[in-house]
């Protein structure tokens, strides 16, 4: 019975033994799996936060596209953030960082690539080398703002300027100009987004213009416009002599086509454009009452005309060509410095198209609001001037209207304002 009880004795003290050493064996290895544990834990959090930091400075970075600013401005931008980012982060990770304006068929986009490296415990031994991951992420320009003034700008030239009391406003649409934007006395300057390839006065400006904008070149520039050279055997005169005078109070009709003799329209007389294009060879002179009107046309002064809208009582409404070659234009003038369009303020009520100044300058001038009846407006033109008391009202209510937008402006020429990840 003894030896039974002996027997017993050694087993229980055996297992006791075994259990103990397999314990021992047990705890490092419970210790390394919870080590390793935290430390994967800790690695997700740096990844997760290294994720974000990436998102968000591609879409700081894509705000830049959306100005239609130089790519290598974008990047800086995204870079700057990451820096900010990663300074006030305690225990950051080591990183490398790659930032890359994408130019295709989709867009622009700007990706933001993080390289990170965290130690591992034990010396990263586990890992080898430490933890290496990499996050990534592109942010798109969304949300269109449409372009409807453009400065072209040239040597010594200022893209768009106000002075005086003036107001260019143009609350749904962009505003930009290839060189200088100059706002002086109490003038004003008010659209839903305005830029600037050079500089821009610091107030009466708003919003506020963006600055260091890449060039937008001129959409019409290749735009052909026929010889009117015909007209010289009509017309002897070289001068501005031989007018056609409408001046009996009555309405008067023009077809369409091409006008080799200087026109007047004086008194109250009303002088309504046909559909179709008018080619102007000399002088177009609205005085005193005189009122200009017309829809489905384009007019075109060529070098050696100049349209001479003035009076405080003259009327000018015109909507511009529906379909053919000039469709969306509604105004245009290309030759040399003269001659420029002047536009008398409040006596334009309806100016519903493109008003197109290839080589001088559009301006507006006396009291009240220009274009104020118009679906929509365009204006390019090489330097757009407001001054005294006028306003140029630019309406962008591009779908209600029959005219349709050429390409180049518009909503079809328009620039991004917002951002989205798009990965």
């Amino acid at each position: 019975m003894n030896g039974v009880f002996a027997w017993t004795r050694r087993v229980a003290l055996d297992q006791k033994g075994s259990i103990a050493i397999k314990f021992a064996l047990a705890v490092p290895v419970i210790a390394l799996l919870s080590v390793g544990a935290v430390d994967l834990m800790a690695v997700s959090a740096t990844h997760g936060q290294l994720q974000s930091i990436a998102d968000n400075a591609a879409l700081a970075g894509a705000r830049s596209l959306t100005l239609a600013a130089d790519k290598v401005l974008a990047e800086q931008r995204a870079e700057n953030f990451v820096k900010a980012e990663i300074s006030q982060w305690p225990g950051a990770p080591k990183y490398t960082e790659t930032y890359t304006v994408i130019e295709d068929k989709a867009g622009r986009r700007l990706r933001v690539t993080l390289n990170g490296h965290r130690p591992s415990f034990f010396g990263s031994m586990l890992p080898p080398g430490g933890w290496n991951f990499t996050v990534d992420a592109t942010a798109s320009p969304v949300g269109q703002t449409p372009l409807c003034a453009i400065g072209t700008g040239g040597n010594n030239l200022n893209g768009i300027s106000t002075v005086g009391a003036s107001r260019l406003t143009a609350p749904d649409c962009m505003v930009h100009s290839n060189s200088n934007i100059v706002v002086k006395n109490t003038a004003r300057i008010t659209a839903s987004a305005v830029q600037t390839v050079r500089a821009a006065s610091s107030s009466g400006i708003s919003p506020s213009a963006g600055q260091g904008a890449v060039p937008i070149e001129d959409p019409f520039a290749s735009m052909a416009f026929p010889s009117l050279n015909a007209c010289k055997a009509q017309n002897s005169n070289p001068g501005q002599g031989n007018p056609i005078i409408y001046s009996d109070n009555k309405t008067h009709y023009l077809a369409p086509g091409r006008h080799c003799f200087p026109i007047e329209v004086r008194n109250a007389t009303v002088l309504v454009l046909q559909p179709g294009e008018h080619f102007f060879y000399k002088n177009f002179s609205l005085i005193g009452r005189g009122k200009l009107r017309g829809d489905d046309v384009f007019l075109f002064f060529d070098h050696g005309s100049d349209p001479r809208f003035s009076g405080p009582w003259i009327g000018i409404d015109l909507g511009g060509r529906k379909s053919g070659t000039y469709a969306g234009m509604v105004m245009a003038t290309i030759a040399g410095n003269q001659p420029d369009i002047s536009i008398p303020g409040g006596q334009v009520r309806r100016l519903l198209g493109v008003v197109y100044v290839r080589n001088g300058f559009l301006m507006v001038n006396g009291t009240g609001v220009a274009a104020e009846a118009s679906d929509w407006t365009v204006v390019v033109a090489r330097e757009i001037q407001l001054e005294q008391n006028a306003s140029l009202r630019i309406n962008a209510d591009y779908e209600n209207s029959d005219v349709p937008v050429p390409a180049g402006v518009g909503p079809n020429g328009g620039i991004m304002t917002g951002t989205r990840l798009t990965n």
